[in-house]
């Protein structure tokens, strides 16, 4: 959701930031995350999926991408192919979001909503860990503008890796559904609350 926040609101320039900013925590997703959120009986050991997942097709892209840019060899690539990989990547989030609706779809709604411990992850996820980290952030005295990067990464809701990832490799996506759906929902309260109160207000 972050990079929707920051495109609709901040626009591109800011989002290449915050692509920069996250980028160690993109890398943590596709290696730890994978480990944790793959069916155990086809995990193998953490170093053989941190080795695997940068020679995975999102990984590679990444480093193509970072090769590119640092060399300054965008101007040589034709218009039409930058604006393919534009709307390719425009593609991604809509694409998961549909997936996570028949995931969720698929389930009784109101047994998503009774898991306790969805509410307390979702709490320390939406509240506790990002208050944590601006409050830190704010006895630093860091700048505002990394401020914002911090919050909008942190305070955003759990990320559909929770579905996507055990969906891939058939594991079982209950609580990864009920996990996204409320906290989702309960972060177009937080987000503003947050951003009200260590962006506006301290």
């Amino acid at each position: 959701m972050g990079n929707y926040i920051i495109l609709g609101i901040w626009g591109n320039d800011v989002y290449y930031k915050y692509s920069l900013f996250v980028l160690l925590i993109s890398i943590l997703c596709n290696c730890w995350g994978l480990y944790i959120l793959m069916p155990k009986e086809m995990n193998t050991s953490l170093w053989y999926n941190i080795r695997k997942s940068f020679i995975q097709p999102p990984m590679l892209a990444l480093i193509v991408g970072m090769v590119c840019g640092l060399l300054n060899l965008a101007q040589y690539v034709p218009d039409f192919l930058i604006n393919a990989f534009k709307n390719a990547g425009d593609c991604q989030g809509p694409v998961a979001m549909i997936l996570a609706g028949f995931v969720i779809g698929g389930y009784n709604f109101k047994r998503l909503l009774v898991n306790k411990k969805v509410y307390v992850i979702s709490f320390l996820r939406l509240l506790v860990i990002p208050s944590a980290m601006m409050i830190v952030l704010k006895l630093l005295g860091i700048h505002k503008e990394i401020m914002i990067l911090a919050l909008i990464a942190f305070a955003t809701p759990i990320g559909l890796n929770t579905i996507v990832y055990p969906t891939a490799y058939g594991g079982d996506t209950k609580i990864g559904a009920s996990m996204s759906m409320i906290s989702h929902v309960l972060s177009v309260v937080t987000i503003p609350l947050m951003y009200y109160i260590f962006i506006v207000w301290l």
